[in-house]
């Protein structure tokens, strides 16, 4: 379910639920015309609501969560920091999915996206730093500290494609270091999931479109550039480009 489909839903919940009979009726079929699903959904709502208004504290979020989860369709969708995976079981009162979040030191933890009443918003760690573009000193680091720095990245990007996920746009101005000397990786904005079943083989294809090209031109590998299609290695070219900088103060 797209988020324009939940807010849809919730709207409609929320309009529908103080009308009564006839009028809620009367509403509903002409708020969903013939759209025959939203209109199911939004009653499963509204009839776990009532059938729990008398012994607990309820939830419409929690509530539009589980009839959404009835029909089978979270896998996949991003709820706050979480990416669902596989439906793993069911019981009375609603769906078990597998899940899993991109936490990692040495990148930029996200604690939730979400949308309310005032907009979209993203929540996220706060770092204390500076961006490692401003941050290289002329001439670039020592071998001994450029080398620490580039280890960091290196188990990052590593953690990134263990689970499926391409950068797509690493360079000194997406990362931060950090007042206590950790570096991290910021902006996921042009990053894409590798299908599942490959993992993070070197050779699989990214779900970029073939001959759309995305992301910083001075760091984009070779492939991409000729609108290729991006994969682990692209972000290993970018590794290489920064590693350059580190070391030497300016890109090749």
């Amino acid at each position: 379910m797209t988020p324009e489909r939940w807010r849809a839903v919730k709207e409609l919940f929320a309009e529908a639920v103080g009308r009564e009979g006839t009028a809620r009726t009367d509403y509903l079929a002409g708020r969903c015309g013939d759209d025959q699903e939203l209109r199911d959904t939004v009653e499963r709502l509204l009839a776990s609501h009532a059938n729990a208004a008398d012994f607990i504290e309820y939830s419409p979020v929690q509530g539009l969560a589980t009839a959404v989860a009835s029909q089978g369709r979270l896998t996949g969708l991003c709820r706050g920091a979480y990416r669902i995976g596989a439906r793993v079981g069911a019981g009375g009162m609603g769906e078990v999915y597998e899940g899993w979040e991109l936490a990692h030191p040495n990148i930029c933890e996200v604690y939730e996206v979400a949308d309310d009443e005032a907009g979209a918003f993203i929540a996220m760690e706060f770092l204390d730093g500076a961006v490692l573009a401003d941050a290289i000193p002329e001439g670039g680091f020592a071998a001994s500290a450029a080398t620490e720095l580039a280890l960091q990245l290196a188990h990052a990007i590593a953690h990134a494609h263990a689970h499926g996920i391409i950068h797509r746009d690493l360079k000194c101005a997406n990362l931060m270091l950090t007042t206590d000397g950790r570096l991290k990786v910021l902006d996921f904005g042009l990053a894409r999931q590798l299908p599942r079943q490959i993992g993070n083989a070197v050779s699989a294809a990214s779900l970029s479109e073939v001959g759309a090209i995305a992301g910083t031109l001075s760091c984009l590998a070779p492939e991409v550039l000729k609108g290729e299609r991006a994969d682990t290695r692209s972000d290993v070219w970018a590794f290489g480009i920064v590693l350059h900088e580190l070391l030497t103060g300016h890109q090749p």
